[in-house]
């Protein structure tokens, strides 16, 4: 039996992707989430999408973003909001565990209703863009990171970036 679950064991793990795309080497992350099912919009020169972009500088520890939203009123414009701050040694320490579930996944789902998120992920040596695994069926060769995970990532930042 140990010899048949120790081949297998290899074999799902090098199908999950393995690690995060977290680590020690990471100089920037960007979480850029946009599109899905939203409510009727009017598109404007600063915010042609409904979207949000989250960057998180390590060095600095510092995030940015900018989302556009629907405007209070009809017909509804998109309205640009911007926030930037230093995060506390707590906050960043506390963001971390989320940004290391982010992993790479190979799944074959379809789907068509939530927000594509795109993370790209910036080392000393190189960048890295991933898609959302929610979106995997599509013909698109980056890796794809678990949507879930993305998810939780998306509101972690929304809640530093914009209480």
């Amino acid at each position: 039996m140990r010899a048949f679950l120790v081949p297998m064991l290899g074999v799902a793990a090098a199908c999950d992707g393995g690690g995060s795309v977290w680590s020690s080497s990471v100089t920037q992350l960007v979480l850029h989430s946009s599109g899905g099912f939203v409510a009727p919009y009017q598109p404007t020169a600063d915010c042609p999408i409904n979207g949000v972009e989250y960057t998180l500088v390590v060095a600095g520890r510092s995030l940015s973003a900018w989302r556009c939203e629907r405007g209070p009123t009809a017909p509804y414009p998109l309205v640009r909001t911007t926030a930037s701050r230093g995060l506390a040694p707590a906050e960043y320490n506390a963001l971390v565990p989320t940004l290391e579930a982010l992993r790479v996944i190979s799944v074959d789902t379809c789907g068509a209703d939530k927000p594509e998120v795109i993370v790209t992920v910036t080392e000393r040596s190189r960048t890295i863009e991933y898609g959302d695994s929610f979106y995997s069926c599509n013909d698109d060769h980056r890796p794809t990171i678990d949507t879930n995970a993305l998810d939780a990532a998306a509101a972690a930042f929304r809640q530093l970036a914009f209480p």
